[in-house]
């Protein structure tokens, strides 16, 4: 791989990826073999989008309301494997949740101290535009006429606004803690893997420092390889991840194999602006 072809990839990523991968690339130091411009660019779309904070206050309570009902139904859903290691309040009144995650190929343990307060409140605002944006596309089978539903123009929906919000962002909540502790073995065993190769990097780094006294010269090892290997690795196991949870979802396209739609009518969702 070029590093012309890297770079191409590295623009895709969102603005918190790509700092967190050029923190790697300098720690290589790979860094000057990449046009500046890569780093520097960023992507509008990456980043969240901006919304009233004159509801905040009700939106905290909300939060802590729906905070509170998913902690306690997943203890009961979780009984026998122990999500959550722990729990308590902080001096400010806010709910902290105590995490652990093992690794599966002896890596070692972690425990996270998590404050989810601020961010089921970004869920519940995102989870506000979502309805806002959902829309529904119904197709006859015999006249193969299609309409456009707006979840929010749909009779059965209007004035229930509140309710089908707050049920998007308790689902969001739930999969958000139920995730932790995969993504705290996960954490576990990139930092492994990372150390490794910046630990290689390094020892070459040394070698030809001290065969350099000597007039002797090392020809420079390409990162890139190892650089993409990481990146495919951790897109791979995302998307098999995020494949199982959404293979429950009968109406969803998740994959290239087909579709899975009900047999009686063809329903599909789309975002609109």
């Amino acid at each position: 791989m070029t590093v012309e072809e890297l770079e191409r990839e590295i623009v895709t990523l969102s603005a918190i990826d790509r700092v967190a991968l050029f923190t790697r690339l300098e720690m290589l130091g790979v860094l000057d073999t990449i046009d500046a411009y890569v780093l520097e660019s960023t992507d509008d779309s990456s980043e969240p989008e901006k919304h009233d904070t004159s509801e905040s206050g009700p939106r905290k309570a909300l939060a802590r309301k729906i905070i509170d009902g998913v902690v306690e139904d997943l203890t009961k859903e979780t009984a026998e494997r122990r999500l959550l290691y722990n729990s308590y309040e902080t001096e400010d009144g806010e709910l902290c949740l105590v995490f652990e995650g093992y690794s599966t190929y002896g890596y070692g343990g972690v425990l996270c101290h998590y404050l989810p307060s601020k961010m089921v409140e970004k869920i519940l605002a995102e989870c506000e535009s979502i309805f806002d944006r959902l829309s529904i596309t119904e197709t006859d089978p015999s006249s193969k006429e299609t309409t456009v539903h707006h979840l929010a123009n749909l009779e059965e929906i209007q004035g229930h606004r509140e309710t089908f919000v707050e049920e998007i962002a308790y689902v969001a909540t739930w999969q958000l803690l139920l995730g932790f502790p995969l993504r705290l073995s996960w954490v576990l065993e990139e930092n492994f893997e990372e150390s490794l190769l910046f630990a290689e990097k390094f020892q070459y780094n040394k070698l030809a420092e001290t065969i350099y006294g000597e007039g002797l010269t090392l020809t420079g090892v390409d990162s890139v390889p190892a650089i993409k290997a990481s990146m495919k690795k951790a897109a791979e196991r995302r998307r098999e991840h995020l494949t199982k949870l959404l293979a429950a979802m009968p109406e969803l396209v998740i994959n290239c194999q087909g579709s899975r739609h009900r047999r009686h009518k063809k329903l599909t969702t789309s975002w609109v602006s």
